[in-house]
């Protein structure tokens, strides 16, 4: 059994701001590729890009150095005066919006084969007919259209003439009631 250490190193503006490691233990002999690792895009709540790894592969040795590391940047501000590393092209490696560093899309050659050419079939004229009907029944029965009966509604109409003259009966009564307060005040 040999030990393996994983590496996550984060730099901004390429300087360091920090790392993290994790150990597993692994049969010697084993090839690690770098695509197997797991990516942590996030350090201290900070998201980088995953840009390199130092190797791409490792074979695990008993006495040898079993490290990966991984390389993750993120530039801020006015940058920094030595560009980033451009990405290894993962593909599934998020970039940060308004990353300067271009990313090359390529286009597969998709191979193109020789359409075979079919024989066209000879057109075929649909000709138009009549809607099939129905036969009309012998027994025909007529059905009478009467009027529909209304029942007595009763008359509606606009009710504000009793709310004006309910209003005003109030306001009259409260009037009377502030005159026979006075009177009373000034009977004293």
């Amino acid at each position: 059994m040999a030990l393996e250490t994983r590496l996550h190193e984060y730099y901004t503006n390429g300087s360091l701001s920090g790392s993290t490691d994790s150990t597993r233990t692994g049969a010697v002999g084993e090839t690690i590729s770098t695509g197997s690792i797991d990516r942590q895009y996030t350090y201290n709540g900070v998201s980088y890009r995953y840009t390199s790894a130092n190797p791409e592969t490792l074979t695990l040795a008993v006495d040898g150095d079993n490290t990966i590391t991984l390389r993750y940047d993120r530039t801020t501000g006015g940058g920094s005066s030595t560009p980033p590393t451009p990405p290894t092209g993962g593909g599934d490696d998020p970039i940060e919006p308004n990353d300067p560093t271009p990313v090359e899309i390529t286009d597969p050659d998709v191979p193109l084969a020789d359409v075979p050419q079919e024989e066209t079939p000879e057109e075929v004229i649909v000709p138009d007919e009549d809607v099939p009907l129905a036969e009309t029944p012998e027994d025909l029965t007529e059905i009478p259209d009467e009027d529909v009966p209304l029942a007595d509604v009763p008359k509606t109409g606009d009710s504000s003439s009793i709310w004006r003259t309910l209003t005003l009966i109030s306001g009259m009564g409260l009037a009377l009631l502030a005159l026979g307060k006075k009177r009373e005040d000034t009977a004293e």
